[in-house]
């Protein structure tokens, strides 16, 4: 499904950081992988570069044997938004504006029609349990409602591929469980998924451990 062939990514600022350096990754359709590592190790930066956050500085990648080099930045946008799903550690919820309101905003700049947004909102609060939430200031509700209503958010959109950072990086131990749990239920419908992760407990769920250090990838450990 994705192909990740000796991608680097190199940041020059005065100085010269190599957040990448030589990455080899595949990604099967229906895979569940935790990526893991120190701070500063590359992680986000190559969840970035699988979600065309940003471009790789040399390498091949391709999806679904297009490679993404061939992208003009219009088709890449309409592909990230077709393909991927964002997660974050911060939930990026606005306040003042309901549940449903903000799960409808994840497809505003999509194909999606104006009708169908609110079904397709509802659809995907009700996938992650908060259906009975969808009218709540996001302001009222604990972290974990709010990181599934992110989750909400980006599951509306119907993507192929899951990408999540961080997710359980602000909740505590028994509600990150729920988060786990509820990954684990989305990934076992079908849904591709990959999270960056310091969370032991979350790599232990996965079907496949990627470790990083220095932008490298240096151990695949498979369940």
């Amino acid at each position: 499904m994705l192909a990740l062939e000796g991608v680097s990514k190199v940041y020059r600022d005065g100085v010269e950081i190599r957040a990448l350096w030589n990455v080899d990754l595949t990604v099967e359709e229906g895979e569940f992988i935790a990526v893991m590592g120190p701070s500063g190790s590359g992680k986000s930066t190559l969840l970035n570069v699988i979600g065309l956050l940003d471009h790789p500085t040399s390498g091949a990648y391709r999806i679904r044997g297009v490679d993404v080099a061939d992208l003009d930045d219009r088709s890449r946008s309409a592909a990230r938004g077709q393909l991927f799903g964002f997660v974050f550690q911060a939930y990026h919820l606005l306040a003042g504006r309901s549940v449903v309101e903000n799960v409808e905003l994840s497809m505003v700049y999509g194909p999606v029609p104006t009708r169908a947004r609110r079904h397709r909102a509802l659809d995907a609060l009700e996938r992650v349990g908060l259906a009975a939430r969808r009218h709540s200031d996001p302001r009222k509700l604990s972290g974990g409602e709010r990181q599934r209503v992110a989750i909400a958010r980006a599951l509306a959109a119907r993507p192929a591929v899951l990408l999540c950072d961080e997710p359980t990086g602000n909740l505590d131990s028994a509600t990150a469980e729920g988060i786990i749990t509820l990954l684990g239920s989305l990934n076992a419908d079908g849904l591709t998924i990959i999270v960056v992760t310091h969370d032991p407990d979350v790599a232990g769920r996965v079907g496949r451990t990627v470790e990083m250090r220095d932008g490298r990838l240096t151990v695949t450990t498979r369940r």
